[in-house]
């Protein structure tokens, strides 16, 4: 592990002022597809520690040397997905984080957000692998949204006594369809088989305390605005203890008792929203790691 450990160290630091070729990028996300094509999109995970990790976006700044201190420790670390896009260091991000599952294929986790969908209209992506590779590479950009229909869509993990859920968005659309959390496992399976292309509601919708009714989300028509009750319930229903999810720059990090909130960087909160992680230990409480 040492030597994983220090080479991720130093990869890190590398990535701060360079980038690794075109090929080599190219060679990992191959390697990197043949290991995700295993795991299911509903991944079920038993740590006695774990981080969880909200929206990235480009930012080589949000926590990912303590993701590589918690599995140094012995932890997992789950991110929720959105990790290109709004920040200058989408390519980085990815180089590094790919490494790092590589590494570590069954300590670390990578989940998909809406921004790992080619249909969601990439605000940033595609310009910074024009500009840090001399010229668009359509071929490295490919791959790329290729590889992102191979990540999961959500974790259920158990830590003690505790079963979280983490995903990136809103899991009531797939949620409504089912009995029981066994139901909702084999629903995520089924209906996000990899290849799969994150559309889908459940990658887009929102929860909200701000509503009492469902309300059509300011994403788009199709997609929706659930209160905070309707979470609450099915939270109750299937048995997780807590649920974490990104996506909502605007969420508090505690938006209910057991509903929480990870954006990960800075970027892109508002200004008097703090930005940071969550750390779940067997028989401690929640730790929010803040980032600023």
């Amino acid at each position: 592990m040492d030597d994983k450990i220090k080479y991720l160290w130093d990869l890190y630091h590398f990535l701060v002022k360079n980038v690794i070729s075109a090929h080599e990028f190219k060679e990992s996300i191959e390697k990197l597809c043949g290991l995700l094509i295993s795991e299911e999109p509903y991944i079920k995970i038993k740590t006695s520690e774990v981080l969880v990790v909200g929206d990235v976006h480009g930012d080589f700044n949000s926590h990912l040397l303590t993701a590589l201190e918690t599995v140094k420790s012995g932890g997992c670390v789950v991110f929720l997905g959105d990790y290109i896009d709004r920040g200058s260091n989408s390519i980085e991000v990815l180089c590094w984080l790919f490494q790092f599952k590589l590494f570590f294929p069954k300590d670390v986790f990578l989940l998909s957000g809406n921004h790992e969908s080619v249909h969601c209209g990439s605000c940033t992506f595609p310009e910074e692998i024009t500009s840090k590779y001399s010229e668009k590479d359509y071929d490295l950009e490919t791959k790329i949204y290729d590889l992102f229909n191979f990540l999961g869509a959500a974790a259920e993990i158990h830590i003690g006594r505790k079963t979280l859920l983490v995903c990136h968005a809103c899991p009531i659309s797939n949620m409504i369809e089912c009995n029981d959390r066994i139901e909702f496992e084999n629903n995520i399976n089924s209906e996000m088989k990899k290849p799969h292309d994150r559309v889908s509601n459940f990658f887009w919708d929102d929860i909200s305390e701000d509503v009492e009714e469902i309300q059509t989300s300011h994403r788009g028509d199709l997609y929706k605005i659930y209160p905070i009750r309707i979470m609450k319930d099915y939270l109750k229903k299937f048995g997780y203890s807590y649920i974490i999810r990104g996506h909502d720059h605007s969420a508090q990090k505690i938006i209910k008792k057991n509903i929480l909130a990870s954006i990960a960087t800075p970027i892109v909160c508002p200004h008097d929203l703090e930005a940071g992680i969550w750390r779940f230990k067997k028989n401690s409480k929640p730790e929010f790691i803040y980032n600023n």
